[in-house]
């Protein structure tokens, strides 16, 4: 990859608009339904405008869905042209056990804890949560460095 930083940049972009657009179809399908709920209760003159505008709503959210296809595509390549070389899984596999590559003081803390779903409908789940922090970010302002000594004459 030649130039890492603006194909990231690519990436965002392409995340934005997808963004972008997730929400403009979520706002159409969302002016669709109050079209139908006035469906409901409309009399014949005032059902017409309604059904055009019901009409025009739904090739809005198909071109929008379109779109959205298009820009997930798009994302899906820009993602998988980061990992020309291999998947970082089995690159990380054929590094050399005698050479460290992570050479930083971390703390990691872990905890399990009982989560309730309530979209998989389970009463309670045993997770073990795990962080990974920097170590200097633990230490007081004052180990953190030296000062630059100081002369007094």
């Amino acid at each position: 990859m030649n130039n890492f930083i603006q194909h990231r940049e690519t990436v965002q972009q392409l995340r934005g608009k997808q963004r972008g657009l997730r929400d403009h179809h979520y706002k159409l399908q969302q002016r669709l339904y109050i079209i139908l709920d006035q469906l409901e209760g409309a009399t014949p003159t005032t059902m017409a405008p309604l059904i055009q505008e019901q009409a025009r709503l739904g090739q809005e959210i198909q071109d929008a869905m379109h779109m959205l296809q298009q820009v997930e595509v798009e994302l899906s390549a820009a993602v998988h042209a980061f990992h020309d070389e291999g998947i970082p899984q089995d690159l990380v596999e054929h590094l050399d056990d005698g050479i460290p590559f992570l050479l930083m003081p971390i703390r990691v803390e872990t905890r399990f804890m009982i989560i309730k779903h309530v979209a998989r409908k389970i009463d309670r789940s045993l997770y073990l949560m795990s962080r990974i922090l920097r170590l200097d970010l633990l230490l007081p302002l004052s180990l953190k460095a030296p000062k630059a000594p100081t002369f007094h004459s």
